[in-house]
């Protein structure tokens, strides 16, 4: 049976290496050929996010929300805001949607918070077909001009959304609570692996990042995230849980060793997404948001 097992394992690792080199054989020898086609290829390919289906708790809190909407590069991004109080910024990951911090939005509300949170381009409710890091980056930097920023109290962000955030604070003269949920803090490098692990050739993906990074004015190494925490002066929460399969949690562990103002909380058997809905992750927000001695985050088993 063990032998067996083996096989298969060693079977499925080298029709996946075939597909990742015929692959990568096609992205060559077609962008010699027909390299625009090929770049809008890439793009739908690795910066199309899939469907977020919406919980019926989902819908009936959307249903309570005031919806607006803000123009981000000629692509209408809706937003939503709930309560009347200080604000609460909540900006989602990759293939999520704002009202996926729906637990965190609900907790809010009970503290007399008025929580915004929108979907990014290509996401949910939102225009476009495509996203990706410069985008979400300008959604929240549009989202602060049209506001008013001087009610915001904190701002929070999940996966590429706390990357976004990072970007943000950098550039804007925001200067309160910042809470980053498993963030990818190498994102430049994260991209490239990616790229990499299914047989994008160099060349192809290169040129792609290029032509974004001059369509959005953005750098994927100087706005890297890993880059841009350095020059973010905010008091800044991490909370990442040790056992992340999407994001590395030594990532954010190197990041508050490096740091005096960030503060790493970290969780055990939440994932990625989980830790999102996970009730003493929440209580530790609130608390953090309202000045108060926070709570011990209790690791889940």
């Amino acid at each position: 049976m063990a032998k067996e097992k083996l096989k298969t394992k060693r079977t499925i690792v080298r029709d996946k290496l075939l597909v990742k080199n015929l692959l990568s054989a096609f992205f060559k020898i077609s962008w010699m050929i027909w390299p625009t086609a090929i770049e809008k290829l890439a793009l739908r390919l690795f910066f199309s996010p899939v469907n977020y289906q919406l919980s019926p708790a989902e819908k009936l809190l959307l249903d309570q929300a005031r919806p607006f909407q803000i123009n981000v590069r000629n692509k209408k991004v809706q937003c939503w805001q709930w309560g009347e109080g200080p604000i609460v910024i909540l900006a989602h990951g990759w293939n999520g949607r704002g009202i996926q911090f729906q637990p965190l939005i609900t907790a809010l509300l009970k503290a007399d918070y008025s929580v915004i949170t929108f979907d990014a381009t290509g996401h949910g409710a939102s225009e476009g077909k495509t996203s990706n890091y410069f985008e979400f980056s300008d959604t929240l930097r549009t989202l602060w001009h049209s506001i008013d920023k001087h009610r915001v109290q904190a701002v929070i962000g999940h996966s590429l959304g706390a990357c976004a955030l990072i970007n943000f604070a950098s550039k804007e003269s925001y200067r309160k609570l910042v809470v980053l949920i498993a963030p990818a803090l190498k994102l430049r490098q994260l991209l490239f692996e990616t790229f990499e692990s299914h047989g994008v050739p160099k060349i192809v993906y290169l040129n792609l990042v290029q032509n974004l990074e001059m369509r959005h004015q953005y750098s994927v190494f100087s706005d890297n995230p890993s880059q841009l925490i350095k020059r973010v002066k905010n008091e800044i929460l991490i909370i990442h849980d040790e056992n992340d399969k999407a994001i590395p949690f030594a990532d954010s562990e190197h990041m508050a060793e490096m740091y005096d103002h960030i503060t790493l909380k970290a969780t055990t058997g939440l994932g990625h997404k989980r830790i999102l809905s996970d009730k003493s992750v929440i209580d530790e927000i609130v608390s953090m948001i309202s000045g108060k001695k926070t709570a011990k985050i209790q690791k889940a088993s």
